[in-house]
């Protein structure tokens, strides 16, 4: 608790992506395709995006200034938004706060959905990002999950890939050690998550042509 009052220091609203317990192969395989879609959108944790459109959240594990939060409203502004922990941080950070999305993996474990279709299902709903994100940015943000991340793989075991498409594909794989830390089982499953790039990419292409505005009963 401490070390995290002491990560605020100044700023309004501080996040952190924890590290996921998944004990189901399946979702060890499909999460950390998810994960990697967000990192090629939006970067690594602990940078802070010049465009605050851009800013990443984890409403997972939260620490916020109270006084702060409720001078700007608290949650009422974003309160009709399905992703109200991104919408919050980016109201925010839009609004001149200072708004940080930490790595906090070493400290802090979630719980996974379970099993490979909650996930689909679970995180699926939202990992399009469509209802935080400009119509123009996510036109941008599909183009680049689908260039640099799902296809170049399909396209040199079909034999019609080109130098770019090995270069993508050993940025992917950087990515892949980069995000082991996320994750406190890994094994064959998450060595071979980059072959569900392209289901998730589909996902990501399918949310943002017909999102979902529901969720637990309520429409968003």
């Amino acid at each position: 608790v401490a070390a995290a009052v002491d990560a605020v220091g100044d700023a309004t609203l501080v996040t952190a992506g924890a590290r996921v317990v998944a004990e189901d192969a399946g979702e060890r395989w499909l999460h950390p395709a998810m994960l990697t879609s967000l990192v090629y959108r939006l970067g690594p944790p602990g940078v802070v995006p010049a465009d605050p459109t851009r800013t990443m959240a984890n409403g997972q594990c939260m620490v916020v200034d109270r006084a702060r939060l409720l001078d700007a409203g608290g949650f009422e502004p974003v309160r009709a938004n399905l992703l109200e922990d991104l919408a919050l941080a980016r109201s925010l950070a839009g609004r001149g706060h200072d708004v940080r999305f930490l790595d906090g993996t070493a400290v802090l474990d979630v719980e996974g959905y379970g099993s490979l279709g909650a996930t689909w299902r679970g995180w699926g709903r939202s990992i399009d990002l469509r209802s935080v994100t400009l119509p123009a940015a996510q036109a941008l943000d599909l183009a680049v999950v689908w260039s640099t991340m799902a296809l170049p793989l399909p396209r040199l075991l079909a034999g019609r890939g080109d130098a770019v498409d090995v270069a993508a594909l050993l940025v992917r794989l950087g990515t892949l050690a980069g995000t082991r830390g996320a994750y406190a089982r890994r094994g064959l499953p998450y060595l071979l998550s980059p072959l569900a790039d392209l289901a998730v990419a589909a996902r990501i292409t399918a949310g943002t042509v017909r999102p979902n505005r529901s969720w637990r009963g309520r429409s968003y």
